[in-house]
């Protein structure tokens, strides 16, 4: 609920906010509304568990791959509309990796691979804000109204 405020938030924000390139429009309002969608869209809290193996993982088997892929999908677009320059790692990187271990690794997993992949990515970028963005390590964002007019779409598709 916090990226779908923030994301009406930044609608109206242009040029450099607090450091970061902002470059809002209607594309921020959509996507807004495609996270208020994927927050509707969620089901099975109730089942989730904690696993009985040796590593007492936080399991959510009720959690369907379709809800998965459209919350990434729209997570991609909130960081790349929000904070483009941050996208490669905060939005693509962070997403891939725990909807391959949910996929791959251990069904259910998601949730807890989405919140210890996105606590230390937080951790290491509070830690070394450079390395995003002046490092030789950094991707910038074109911050280009086009791209972004073409980026808020994609979370509507995948809702079911």
């Amino acid at each position: 609920m916090e990226a779908v405020i923030r994301d009406f938030q930044v609608a109206g924000l242009h040029g450099l906010v607090d450091g970061v390139v902002m470059n809002g429009g209607a594309w921020n309002i959509m996507n807004g509304i495609a996270g208020i969608i994927n927050i509707i869209t969620i089901s099975g809290w109730f089942g989730i568990i904690i696993s009985h193996d040796k590593q007492k993982d936080m399991i959510w088997p009720d959690q369907i791959w379709p809800w998965i892929i459209a919350y990434d999908v729209w997570n991609f677009a909130y960081v790349y509309n929000c904070v483009g320059d941050h996208s490669f790692y905060a939005g693509a990187a962070l997403l891939i990796s725990c909807t391959l271990a949910a996929f791959f690794v251990k069904k259910g997993s998601w949730l807890q691979a989405r919140a210890q992949t996105l606590a230390f990515w937080m951790m290491f970028t509070m830690s070394y804000p450079a390395f995003v963005t002046d490092s030789q390590f950094s991707v910038q964002s074109t911050h280009s109204s086009a791209a972004l007019m073409t980026v808020w779409p994609l979370p509507l598709t995948w809702q079911y």
